[in-house]
């Protein structure tokens, strides 16, 4: 096939998050003319959502982008124009009052009694030989010993993700926190001081767009594909990889290669695979619910965000919007509360914001009398859930879909939990793969 007739080639893309986005940028950029972005929202970002009400910029959800990666940090610079930049402040809120996260690095801020409870955790830890664990729970008690990992790795990590640590992977773990040597871990005990130029998180140092909130990447990467290239509200019903076809009720797209940032599982069904079942009831992910407040005042330290491990409260992480985005909202505080629940979870939404607002009050976090603004948005998939079986439940997905000649890419289509530059890096990958096809 010649060069011209390959890009002269019809490109179907399903998805119009910042996966699908950036496949589509990146398929204009090596030539592709005829490419079409299908969405079924009724407007496109994916994850990537601002309400803009009023002269403010809300996320949706909390988003900072960070990377070590020029070649993506230069894209990311390029959608979105000038930036705020942010070294990392991040809490954990703790009974009556707060520690600094990463939370196996402060241990020397908690009681004494709880922190000689640690050290003798990890005296009696079994440490692990090669990084070999059986799961996330074998790994956390091995790694960090059984005290510490009941304090905060178990309460956190089971409400965020909905799953007993001993049937979820551990893998995953190193692109969120940076993994510490046992003296580090003594030391954060004692009381010693990290040095102030370590960096005890991966994304330490994060920017932000300074206007329009995290959708201006979402802005930026439509002027360059053309809102013409997109169309929205648009629910897929099948794919016909032999006839390579997609059906959409009554209407019918023909393509000569596809890319799906679909939910992994969601492709395959569509695409017709009937063979291991199981694979795909494995797949899960959990949604997010989560409640955006405008405020007269709000009484919280000055972190970013904070992460919640409490048993009792509904939310897992609180975040201080305008200490991220100062024009958030017309200079008033704002604060937004993520809750983790299952996909066939729905609450009653009033009930549930009220328990969540009362819960705030009792914290003294806020009072009902300084909020000028409330509202809510709910997300799913938002965190595919890393099973025991999952790196072969996923590339056995991703192989059958390859061999229907559909390309999955994405924190969806590839079931994984991918932060902005990962999954804009997941976009330029499959349009690659287009191009060699």
């Amino acid at each position: 096939m010649t060069a011209k007739k390959k890009l002269s080639e019809k490109v179907l893309i399903l998805g119009a998050g910042l996966t699908g986005l950036s496949a589509a940028y990146k398929l204009k950029t090596l030539g592709f003319k005829n490419v079409l972005v299908l969405e079924k929202e009724k407007r496109p970002g994916g994850l990537l959502k601002t309400d803009r009400k009023e002269g403010g910029a809300i996320d949706q959800l909390p988003h900072v982008f960070f990377s070590k990666d020029k070649t993506v940090k230069s894209f990311f610079l390029k959608m979105v124009g000038k930036v705020y930049r942010h070294s990392h402040k991040l809490g954990v809120l703790w009974k009556n009052g707060y520690i600094d996260y990463p939370f196996q690095n402060n241990i020397h801020q908690l009681e004494i009694e709880e922190r000689k409870k640690i050290l003798k955790g990890l005296f009696e830890r079994k440490p692990l030989k090669n990084l070999k664990a059986g799961n996330f729970e074998d790994f956390a008690v091995k790694t960090f010993g059984n005290e510490l990992t009941e304090l905060f790795f178990r309460p956190y990590n089971e409400k965020l993700w909905l799953t007993p640590l001993k049937k979820m992977d551990y893998k995953w773990l190193a692109s969120k926190i940076k993994m510490q040597e046992p003296s580090e871990l003594v030391e954060s005990v004692l009381g010693a001081e990290n040095k102030k130029d370590k960096a005890v998180a991966p994304h330490a140092e994060f920017i932000y767009p300074k206007k329009g909130g995290i959708q201006t990447l979402i802005d930026g990467l439509i002027a360059e594909v053309g809102a013409d290239k997109i169309k929205l509200d648009i629910n897929i019903t099948r794919i016909d990889s032999k006839k390579k076809t997609v059906f959409a009720g009554k209407e019918i797209f023909h393509y000569d290669k596809i890319i799906s940032t679909l939910p992994l599982n969601e492709a395959v069904k569509l695409s017709g695979m009937k063979k291991n079942g199981s694979a795909l009831k494995r797949l899960k992910a959990t949604k997010v619910f989560c409640v955006q407040y405008v405020l007269k005042k709000i009484n919280l330290p000055r972190y970013h965000w904070i992460y919640v491990p409490g048993k009792k409260f509904p939310f897992y992480r609180l975040t201080r919007e305008e200490l991220i985005n100062p024009k958030a909202f017309k200079n008033k505080k704002v604060l937004l509360v993520e809750c983790a629940m299952g996909k066939s979870d729905f609450p009653n939404e009033k009930t549930f914001i009220k328990e969540i607002t009362s819960h705030l009050e009792k914290l003294n976090i806020l009072k009902r009398k300084d909020i000028e603004r409330m509202w809510h948005s709910d997300h799913f998939p938002a965190y595919p859930v890393p099973h025991l079986k999952g790196e072969k439940d996923i590339s056995f997905c991703l192989n059958e879909l390859l061999k229907r000649g559909i390309i999955s890419a994405g924190r969806s289509g590839e079931w994984f939990i991918k932060n902005m530059d990962h999954s804009i890096l997941a976009g330029f990958k499959a349009a690659g793969e287009i191009l060699k096809r």
